[in-house]
């Protein structure tokens, strides 16, 4: 199966996962990954960090306890 770029058409081989903060209500923030075109660097798909997500889940759990 071959997946091509929505926006330049480059068929994708790859993909560039960039971090960044996602912007949240009431001033929060989220660690989110976006994951871009190698060819025309533009954006595909976005969703929170798992990785992020579970060490904070973690981080959490311990401070109850």
């Amino acid at each position: 199966m071959n997946a091509i770029c929505p926006h330049c058409e480059a068929t994708l081989r790859s993909l560039k996962i960039v971090g960044m903060d996602g912007d949240v209500a009431l001033g929060k923030s989220w660690k989110c990954v976006v994951y871009a075109c190698p060819s025309c660097n533009k954006a595909i798909s976005a969703q929170i960090d798992p990785i992020a997500i579970q060490a904070d889940t973690i981080d959490a759990i311990k401070k109850r306890y």
